[in-house]
Parts: C-alpha cells; structure tokens; sequence
C-alpha cells in the first residue's frame, strides 16, 4: 500500500501532474528557413518526425523568476528534474512523473516562433503586469526560431485539462534537447538519453545488492528518481538540527527496508520512489 502524502499545494501539484502526463507529447523541429515557410497554419493536423522518438532526460526546470507567488513548481525542482520522457515510433507518450501514460497522441503544428515569443504568450501574467522575457526564466538556451507542436490524448476524454490542447508546446531547441511548456508556469528543458547509454544511478551498479538495487540499475527511469533521492536527503540532512537529524535518518533507513521490500517490481519501486521524493520535497 502506498504511503499517503500531505494534504498540501504539493501534493495538488502531484496529482496535476499525473491527469496531466497522459496529455504530453514530444515534438518539433528547428526548422530550416525553407521549412519555416512551409510550416502548416496552427492546428494543422501533423505527425512528428520519426528523428524525435526515444527517451528524454529532465535537465531544466525553469519558472518565471519574477512571479514567484504563482510557482506550482521551484526552479530545478527535484519532482520534475532527471525524470524520463519517451515517444516510440507509434505515437505513444509516456513521463515517468506518472504510472500511466497516452497510447496514441494527437499532434497539433503550430506557426514558427522565438523561444521568446513562446516564453511571453504562454505565460501571462495577471494584474496587467508586462509578459515574462526569456531571461525571466533563466533558461540557457538561444533565443531561435522554434517549430512548436501541441498535442492531446484522445483517451483522455473530455476532462483532460485544456491547456494541453490549447497553450502548451514542445519544440526542439538543438539537435539534442527538447523544449516543454509544461503545467502553467514551467518551461522543461530535456536532453535525449543516447540509445545504450550508460544507467547511473546514485549508488556504484557494480555493486548492487539485491534485487531492488539490480533493477534500479537497469532502468533510467527508476535510476533518475534514485538520484532526485539521494539529493534531497542530502538537502534535508544539511538543513537538520541536532534534534531532527537522527530522526531524518531513522525515516530513510526505515524507506530502504520498503525499498527493498518490492523487489525487481518496477511498479512497486516507482511508487515506493515517487512517495519519498514527494514527502522529502515537502520538507524543504
């Protein structure tokens, strides 16, 4: 059974994020000049290129600096950094921020525009304040012609959030990493995981022990939340007093008998990983 999290913004956020996952999908290309006058108008039906299938890494997370009282998310939140994108060949969209995922995603093209542009007309701010810069967002990234899509998850039926359909995108920024207009206020940056790349986790594979350690080993997925792990507990015992530390650690070493607990099951260990990242974020 899953451990139940505090009622709080953070848990709300948790569960936005799993309606919202099934809804997201990978697309775009920095387009050539030629391709850029070729573009479809917005919400031309299209495909994504063949190219973008794979797995993506969460590298970035970047909120409007500027309005922090509206922040769903933290800049570098560790829900959202070093967790995995993929898009297989079939349209099929999964985040492992959640369990499920969209099997068939429905892409929308959208007219070429400035990663500024985007950046400005996705998130508006209220109280007739003037639109976030892209410096704003402290993203390190060129200010370049993007080729955005949007997209939905049919199966997600008529109460899937709107703003996926509707505001959202997902744009190429180079050859190797993606842009995601992500919730309502957090722009993702992601960088594909090269085919047969190397798992690293937080611990040495070579020396796992069990069963739990080898399949955390074999997976980016459950590797990426490893580390998120491992470096909020490190935050929290830095942030500990004398009184608070030995308990911090009686909790994580009582986490790791359950860890262990589940095995090679993945679902039991992503569940197992989500709840602890979520109650150490929540100590912050």
């Amino acid at each position: 059974m899953r451990a139940s999290r505090p009622p709080d913004r953070a848990r709300a956020a948790g569960c936005v994020l799993r309606t919202l996952a099934c809804c997201a999908a990978i697309a775009g290309l920095l387009p050539s000049l030629a391709a850029v006058a070729a573009a479809p108008a917005a919400g031309t039906p299209a495909t994504p290129p063949a190219a973008f299938s794979g797995d993506w890494l969460v590298t970035r997370v970047a909120v409007d600096q500027a309005d922090p009282q509206n922040w769903v998310f933290k800049p570098q939140d560790a829900r959202l950094v070093d967790r995995v994108m993929t898009l297989d060949a079939h349209g099929r969209l999964s985040f492992n921020v959640t369990t499920e995922a969209c099997d068939r995603v429905a892409w929308s093209a959208q007219p070429p525009a400035r990663l500024s542009a985007l950046v400005a007309r996705t998130f508006p701010r209220g109280g007739g304040r003037k639109p976030p810069r892209l410096a704003d967002f402290d993203l390190p990234v060129a200010d370049t012609p993007l080729r955005p899509f949007v997209a939905r998850c049919p199966a997600a039926g008529a109460d899937a959030p709107a703003r996926w359909g509707n505001a959202a995108w997902f744009a190429m920024l180079d050859d190797r990493h993606l842009g995601v207009a992500y919730d309502s206020d957090t722009v993702l940056v992601l960088e594909r995981i090269a085919p047969g790349a190397p798992v690293r986790p937080s611990f040495d594979c070579a020396r796992a022990s069990g069963p739990a350690e080898t399949a955390i080993c074999a997976s980016q997925a459950l590797a990426g939340y490893d580390r998120s792990i491992a470096n909020a507990y490190r935050q929290a015992l830095a942030r500990a007093d004398a009184a608070a530390r030995p308990r911090l650690e009686q909790a994580q070493h009582a986490w790791l008998a359950t860890r262990a607990a589940c095995g090679a099951d993945e679902r039991c260990l992503s569940d197992a990983m989500v709840d602890r990242l979520d109650l150490l974020v929540q100590q912050q």
